[in-house]
């Protein structure tokens, strides 16, 4: 659900994956880029910055399971 150009999701939208992952955020030529959030519910949350599908960029990570946080940067997912 969201902004929609040339057939791909562009701008600001909300996506379900089927494995029950979401990404609320912002998406260049259906890729998550930019700011957004991506919940893989009762296993983990990342609030930052992705760029080209990856996690790029300042973000804060929690995984509940673990009771671990991260707070800081990340490029190319690591």
């Amino acid at each position: 659900m969201g902004e929609w150009s040339r057939g791909a999701l562009e701008g600001y939208g909300i996506y379900r994956f089927q494995d029950g992952s979401i990404y609320t955020g912002e998406w260049v030529n259906n890729q998550m880029d930019g700011l957004g959030e991506f919940s893989i519910p009762e296993i983990k949350i990342h609030f930052g910055y992705f760029e080209k599908d990856q996690r790029s960029g300042f973000a804060i990570t929690i995984w509940y399971k673990e009771n671990k946080a991260y707070i800081g940067f990340w490029k190319k997912n690591k």
